[in-house]
């Protein structure tokens, strides 16, 4: 099976494992993710063709190079070369070229010592699990209930297994949470010293079986998790095609609970698990919309946002995106004044899901447009708002909020349509809202009045424009996030990228496994000089 070896960058050290087309790049959609602000959000595919692989260029920023020899078209890749993605060093290895069907199951192999019999029983408990959890689809249960019952089914038909804990894809964040756990004998596991391994198994087409002590040695130093004594497995959930969690099992001290051959059956059961907790996890909120459809909106949807940040001398600058369903209603954009200027923008359109999405579609187009005739922040809102007022549903609206940076000075211009004023982080770890003399959103008026503000961004100084997807955040007691949590995360903050990363941390942690209930989009930018 292909793999992707990650020489640099922050996953040094991961592999991929592969089997159909992918794409790398740093958005939500990227089936091989990377958080490194070289890397555009959908930068470059790998696509079987004829017998080989293929690596392409997906517009992005940086470019992507073949052993240090950037690429123009799609390029061949042999085994061992070295794909340049931004600044991260991929190695690509393949022991055979695209399977074009299915690899045969591998067989149950008598156990030495046991017997004919031994095998006869294990094969009869594989079959016992795969009824139980398919009896599980027959009845009402919520997500936590059918977590516990599908995992004590896996440790009666696994008897020398100690512990199986279920892992939930975070609805905020790139991280996991834990859904349940089983274990024998009243032993006990803490699920976040286990989540590393349930993660990376997101990464491999078939997870991770882990039966020799050095395979487990190594991978347990790489991810800085405590050392695994016994067989330890982690078999991702699938659903459609998107990652719902992982099946984590591991035995305390028995290097024998688990076996190669043992792959297969718990790929099918972690398989027939994501079809169960998909309803459970993510009802049909979008009425009777083929869920294939929405998946491809959703791609293309991703295309009309920024592949990266601009390069601006002095400054960092870095995005986030999070769409609350397949679809949402948020847009940012960066973009160039008639007098050459460099302006941000956020905005939100009310309405979710595929209302929210149709607008924000010809938010983008009118935007750009309107960038290349303007020259002032407030000229902006009102060329756009002349455009949507005429076209907009009645009781909708969008909220905007426009930047404008002048880099040597450190000066900027701030216009706001209803939507929230951005957040400045002071060198001193203060945290406190931009003024912003805000009009009403675009949408709502004929002939709104729109007023510019004037700030000055110091060196060291950082700037976060977002979406109330971030404040409006709720715990599963329905609590706010609320803007002092956003501010302690802020405070200690040293770049725009740990800024990004501290807030996706604190707002995974506070929801839980709540749904996200709004489109989440961050802007950080911080002057540097």
């Amino acid at each position: 099976m292909p793999e992707l070896f990650v020489e640099t960058g922050p996953l040094a050290g991961a592999n991929f494992s592969f089997d159909c087309l992918v794409t790398i790049g740093r958005g939500d959609l990227a089936d091989v993710r990377i958080d490194d602000v070289t890397i555009s959000r959908r930068h470059a595919e790998l696509r079987p063709e004829l017998g080989a692989w293929l690596v392409a260029d997906l517009g992005s920023a940086n470019g992507v190079l073949v052993n240090d020899v950037r690429i123009d078209a799609p390029r061949r890749l042999a085994n061992g070369d070295r794909i340049g993605i931004g600044q991260v060093v991929l190695r690509f290895g393949s022991s055979r070229p695209p399977a074009a069907t299915p690899t045969p199951a591998t067989p149950l192999p008598a156990v030495p010592g046991d017997g004919a019999a031994r095998v006869f029983q294990e094969l009869l408990s594989r079959v016992r699990l795969f009824c139980d959890l398919g009896e599980l689809g027959g009845e009402s249960l919520d997500a936590p209930a059918l977590a516990a019952r599908a995992l004590a089914a896996l440790l009666r038909a696994l008897p020398r297994v100690d512990r199986a804990l279920l892992f939930v894809v975070a609805p905020v964040g790139h991280g996991l949470n834990p859904l349940g756990a089983a274990f024998r004998d009243q032993r006990d596991a803490d699920p976040a010293a286990l989540a590393p391994m349930a993660l990376e198994s997101l990464r491999h087409t078939s997870g991770l079986l882990l039966v020799d002590a050095r395979e487990r040695r190594l991978l347990t130093d790489r991810l800085r998790m405590a050392p695994l004594y016994g067989a330890a497995a982690a078999i991702p959930l699938r659903h459609q095609g998107e990652a719902l969690g992982a099946l984590y099992l591991d035995s305390l001290k028995d290097e024998q609970a688990l076996r190669a051959s043992d792959r297969e059956a718990l790929v099918g059961a972690a398989n027939l698990l994501a079809c169960l907790l998909a309803p459970a996890r993510e009802p049909d909120r979008d009425g009777e919309t083929d869920r294939n459809d929405l998946a491809l909106a959703r791609r293309i949807q991703q295309r009309f946002l920024p592949q990266a940040p601009p390069a601006l001398s002095g400054y960092a600058i870095v995005d986030d995106y999070a769409a609350a369903r397949v679809i949402g209603g948020d847009h940012y954009d960066f973009l160039a004044l008639a007098d050459g200027r460099q302006a941000l923008v956020v905005a939100d359109v009310s309405g979710k899901a595929v209302s929210g999405a149709l607008y924000m579609a010809r938010l983008g187009a009118a935007l750009r447009q309107a960038a290349g005739r303007t020259r002032r922040a407030t000229e902006l809102l009102d060329d756009l708002n002349r455009s949507l007022y005429a076209e907009l549903e009645a009781g909708m609206f969008v909220t905007m909020l426009v930047l404008v940076i002048e880099p040597r000075s450190g000066a900027l211009e701030l216009a706001a349509a209803g939507h929230p004023a951005p957040l400045v982080r002071r060198t001193d770890g203060t945290v406190a809202p931009l003024a912003v003399d805000g009009g009403p959103p675009l949408g709502a008026m004929s002939e709104p009045t729109y007023t510019a503000n004037r700030h000055t961004l110091e060196p060291g100084e950082l700037l976060l424009l977002y979406t109330d997807g971030l404040d409006e955040a709720h715990s599963p007691a329905g609590e706010l996030f609320g803007l002092d949590r956003v501010s302690g995360a802020l405070a200690g903050a040293a770049s725009a990228q740990d800024a990004i990363a501290a807030l996706r941390g604190a707002l995974a942690a506070f929801v839980g496994n709540e749904p996200q209930s709004d489109d989440l989009t961050l802007l950080a930018v911080q002057r540097l000089t």
